[in-house]
């Protein structure tokens, strides 16, 4: 048995809308995925021919048990920047990417003092973890200089390097979940917030571990002046201290990276309510739009749906008072005609927009 995959389209153009030719494009699973005992392919590539397009083969994520999405990471070449976006792939034999990927909406205002407390809790952690590679070449210098003691304070200073390199694994261990938040957030609204507070507790325990890389450090530091007889090995152990403090230094930067991005990607998208007035109108990407028209109608009137990026789930509400008095319809789309006094509901079901509910004020 083989597992189904869904073609999904990419097209490339740059700002002067030429075809953007050799551009590698990944499709990546934020999850590992079974479908009916067989693992999915994680990974998949392709490069965009002299049309600035490409196709890839992409597991259907609404078929998987783990809810996943994909992540498409695009790389231009001649210098044009590369992006990303995420996806999930319908049950369907092909799409187009530019309808299933999925726009980084920005975050509420009533999380905002939260992401900034999360970024700078990750700032203090790039910090500390600094702080512990200026300590480990402390303690190489110390060592360098050092040929009074014994091969014992060298094995020491073996020791604590070792500790010092557990405590960066530690940091790196924090920022991959730090990561897996930030994912988790971009594919659920609902679970924002939840995702942000996973990224702050990944966060601290980041900081904590590279507190601990530079408690051990400052350890490696001490042991190294001890060492006497075995110069030449405790310079080696406080090499080995300095490059494991540059890792947990790393780590604690990709943390940070991964704090911000769940903080811009943990925002939910607000409901709103326009008034277009005597006047046609087209809505944008919000889970839940109120239209209201409440004025004297002179001519045919269209509420258009929005088509760039729907999300399933999307609804939109259509109210015609009786105020917005005339002969002339108010069309939802083409689901429903509105006379004074009536009104309509459409809500995206992930493949297309339908009427949900209509009745009268």
């Amino acid at each position: 048995m083989s597992i189904p995959t869904c073609a999904v389209l990419v097209r490339l153009y740059d700002q002067g809308a030429q075809a953007v030719v050799g551009a590698k494009v990944t499709a990546k699973l934020d999850r590992y995925e079974i479908y009916q005992g067989f693992a999915v392919p994680r990974e998949v590539e392709g490069v965009t021919d002299a049309f600035g397009e490409c196709t890839l083969s992409l597991f259907p994520n609404v078929l998987g048990a783990a809810g996943s999405s994909y992540k498409i990471k695009i790389s231009p070449t001649g210098g044009l920047k590369a992006y990303s976006a995420l996806a999930v792939v319908p049950d369907a034999p092909s799409a187009n990417l530019d309808e299933i990927a999925e726009l980084v909406a920005e975050p509420k205002a009533d999380f905002q003092q939260f992401f900034e407390e999360v970024s700078g809790l990750a700032s203090d952690l790039v910090g500390q973890a600094t702080a512990a590679k200026v300590a480990a070449q402390a303690a190489q210098t110390a060592a360098a200089g050092s040929a009074t003691a014994g091969a014992g304070s060298a094995a020491s200073a073996g020791t604590q390097a070792a500790a010092a390199l557990a405590s960066s694994q530690s940091a790196t261990t924090s920022a991959n979940a730090s990561e897996a938040s930030r994912v988790n957030a971009a594919t659920s609204e609902g679970n924002a917030a939840g995702s942000a507070a996973a990224a702050a507790g990944s966060a601290t325990a980041s900081a904590g571990s590279a507190a601990t890389a530079t408690t051990q450090a400052g350890n490696a530091a001490a042991s190294a002046t001890a060492a006497a007889g075995s110069a030449t090995a405790a310079a080696g152990s406080a090499t080995t201290a300095t490059t494991q403090a540059g890792n947990a230094a790393a780590s604690a930067t990709a943390a940070a990276a991964s704090a911000a991005a769940a903080a811009a990607s943990a925002g939910t998208i607000v409901p709103t309510v326009t008034k277009p007035g005597n006047a046609d109108v087209t809505t944008g990407r919000v889970v839940d739009t109120t239209v209201i028209y409440d004025v004297a109608i002179t001519a045919p009137r269209t509420v258009t749906l929005n088509t760039t990026n729907p999300a399933t789930g999307d609804r939109v509400h259509v109210t015609r008072t009786a105020a917005a008095a005339g002969a002339d319809l108010v069309g939802v789309a083409a689901l429903k005609y509105l006379n004074p006094g009536q009104w309509a509901r459409a809500t995206y079901d992930g493949a297309a927009w339908v009427l949900t509910a209509y009745g009268s004020l």
